[in-house]
Formats: structure tokens, C-alpha cells, sequence
């Protein structure tokens, strides 16, 4: 089960839009954008957790993998699906 974690900041004319996935046991997790696009009345992203790729070594450390976009300030909801 991944718990996903969204924000969204604005500083000085940009958006900063943020998601993370909570706490992993392990290394080798990121975070894919399958896609960001905007409608008529929100900012739409998409994103997928990745787990360690087969055979890859990892460490048992605790991560938390997340991703952090920026654009310009735009006065519209931020959805994340």
C-alpha cells in the first residue's frame, strides 16, 4: 500500500507541486511522471512509484521516495491521480 503525500507552495511567481509516497524500508524506489498537463480549470499529474528493478542491490535503510515539479504560478487546483 503506498501512502501518497501531495503539496502545492507557491514562492515568488512559481508553483511548486510535490508528491511522496511515504516510508520505504529499503533503497531503489523512485518516483516516475507519466504526465503533467493542464486543463481549463486544474494542473493534472500523474505519477507511479517504482519499486527496485529485479536484481538491483538495495540497502535496508528507510527512504522516501517523492517528486517535486515547478512552473510558473497559475491560479488553478493542482490534481494529482
Amino acid at each position: 500500500k503506498a501512502i501518497r503525500r501531495q503539496r502545492q507552495m507557491c514562492i515568488r511567481d512559481s508553483l511548486y507541486m510535490a508528491r511522496g509516497y511515504g516510508e520505504k524500508e529499503k533503497t531503489g524506489y523512485s518516483v516516475e511522471v507519466n504526465a503533467c498537463y493542464e486543463t481549463s480549470d486544474a494542473i493534472r499529474i500523474q505519477t507511479t512509484l517504482l519499486g527496485p528493478a529485479k536484481g538491483e542491490k538495495t540497502k535496508e535503510k528507510k527512504t522516501y521516495p517523492y517528486v517535486v515539479m515547478k512552473t510558473e504560478y497559475r491560479e488553478k487546483d493542482v490534481i494529482f491521480e
